[in-house]
């Protein structure tokens, strides 16, 4: 019987060490507050960029080349949520930059994929189209995608970008809001 218990202790412990250490693994630091100086509350007509991998990555999970082309598309259109009660437009493609009549224009850089944290790695550049200049920046950083499967993963990990965006362009926190 002492053995038995014995045994089943350790069992437990082994089973729910890993669990806080994996956990650990993952956490990414959520920016849930304005870093930009810059106030952009005003501007109602955004032009985003797309988050364009390039269309080879597909090949590393079984898309073929025409599939992951849509299924980028299918993401970046989903950017069109990131700020809400504006008018926004989204690229068409990468090589979309039209931003001519709009007031800002979101430009997304250094995308590329921690495929080992499932984090997706972007920096945040706000352009003024008018003058083409950077009015601000958030540095390339990890946002990490907690779902299944490839396709759940960006949009996860695109769902915790728009919360930075919009944090960003309203200058408000988004704590509590989902």
């Amino acid at each position: 019987m002492k053995r038995f218990v014995i045994s089943a202790v350790l069992f437990t412990f082994c089973l729910a060490l890993p669990l806080p250490v994996m956990a650990l693994r993952h956490k990414v630091k959520e920016y849930n507050y304005k870093e930009t100086s810059v106030d952009m509350s005003k501007m109602q007509r955004i032009f985003i960029g797309g988050i364009n991998l390039p269309t080879e990555e597909g090949a590393l999970y079984g898309y073929e080349k025409a599939d992951w082309i849509e299924m980028m598309a299918g993401l970046n259109q989903k950017l069109s949520r990131c700020v809400l009660d504006r008018d926004v437009t989204i690229a068409k493609d990468k090589d979309d930059v039209n931003t001519t009549g709009y007031d800002l224009y979101i430009k997304f850089q250094d995308v590329n994929i921690d495929y080992e944290n499932y984090h997706l790695i972007v920096g945040i550049h706000f352009i003024d189209p008018k003058t083409n200049t950077k009015i601000a920046m958030i540095p390339a950083r990890p946002y990490y995608g907690n779902d299944w499967g490839f396709k759940g993963f960006m949009n996860a990990a695109l769902n915790q970008v728009c919360k930075k965006v919009q944090v960003e362009v309203n200058g408000e926190s988004v704590k509590g809001r989902k």
